[in-house]
């Protein structure tokens, strides 16, 4: 084999593993989306269409402030609690929408009480967790079911409306483990 054919092949080969990548982290330009796996299954919504983190190269960590505004004029938690549409598709839109507006932001799946929120690595107090689910709490929020939850193995899982109000949020359950994906 000439030293030509190699480099063709050579160059066949990296073109394949391109393509290949592009199928799996569908490109847009300076955005991709990649999916989420967990305990070997893939992390799917309450339609059945694979939940995917959208990674855009102009998102960062920003402040705990600037993550709060913008959960607050995030209409995520506006969309209704239903059969086709629950925690992963309420996780996925806050992800996409934060990656959009230049915000870092990922997903937690949460074992022992089988849900899903947002995370964001915030550069003045760490790890954030977000939840904006529509439809478990009790009481009335308003406008707003967002809110803001400690994860910890062996806790219960309660969130804590971003707004002030009256209400409170029902304990979802002992979190048994969590996984964050960026």
């Amino acid at each position: 084999m000439g030293d030509n054919q190699i480099f063709y092949i050579f160059i066949f080969v990296i073109i394949g593993a391109i393509y290949g990548y592009a199928e799996e982290n569908f490109i847009l330009g300076d955005e991709y989306e990649k999916g989420i796996t967990t305990n070997g299954a893939t992390l799917v919504g309450a339609d059945g269409h694979e939940i995917k983190l959208l990674e855009c190269k102009n998102a960062t960590d920003v402040s705990y402030a600037d993550v709060i505004t913008f959960i607050r004029a995030d209409h995520a938690d506006k969309n209704a609690y239903t059969p086709n549409y629950q925690c992963g598709d309420f996780a996925e839109s806050v992800q996409h929408n934060a990656e959009v507006n230049g915000i870092n932001c990922g997903i937690v799946v949460i074992d022992g009480i089988n849900h899903a929120c947002n995370v964001f690595n915030t550069t003045d107090r760490g790890l954030v967790f977000v939840d904006c689910t529509h439809g478990y709490g009790s009481g009335s929020f308003g406008e707003s079911w967002d809110s803001t939850v400690n994860i910890e193995v062996g806790k219960q899982y309660k969130p804590r409306p971003i707004k002030s109000c009256d209400a409170a949020y029902d304990s979802m359950g002992v979190v048994t483990s969590y996984e964050i994906y960026w």
